[in-house]
């Protein structure tokens, strides 16, 4: 495990950063087509963010170290995995807006793939 930290930290660092990249120059514009970006959270809006991307992180490193897939298709099998029990479920049944379940899909594999090439290279 300890051999496997600089991977999983590089995970979460390029979730977290690739977050709030996006919360501050697209807030405007997610927001717009119906995307919500969270607010506050159980520890505050940053505090939140880096205990969930580092329980991401250790769950994309128990895919990985478990099951034995290359980092890059562990990602999108994780990634696509939350967009159907996420986002298919939210437009069937809570009336997401199309556009908006579309799109945090489709950053949801941007952020599992740019994640999963970090930790690739730290690996």
């Amino acid at each position: 495990m300890a051999g496997r930290i600089k991977p999983i930290l590089g995970f979460a660092v390029t979730i977290t950063a690739l977050h709030f990249a996006l919360s501050i120059l697209l807030g405007n514009v997610l927001a717009g087509i119906g995307m919500e970006a969270p607010v506050g959270g159980v520890l505050g809006e940053p505090g939140t963010i880096i205990v969930f991307t580092l329980i991401v992180a250790l769950t994309y490193d128990w895919i990985v170290q478990s099951t034995g897939l290359p980092v890059g298709q562990a990602a999108i099998v994780m990634a696509v995995s939350g967009a159907v029990f996420y986002n298919v479920f939210q437009y069937m049944f809570e009336q997401q807006v199309l556009g908006a379940a579309i799109g945090e899909s489709l950053l949801l594999l941007v952020f599992a793939y740019a994640a999963g090439s970090v930790y690739g290279k730290l690996s």
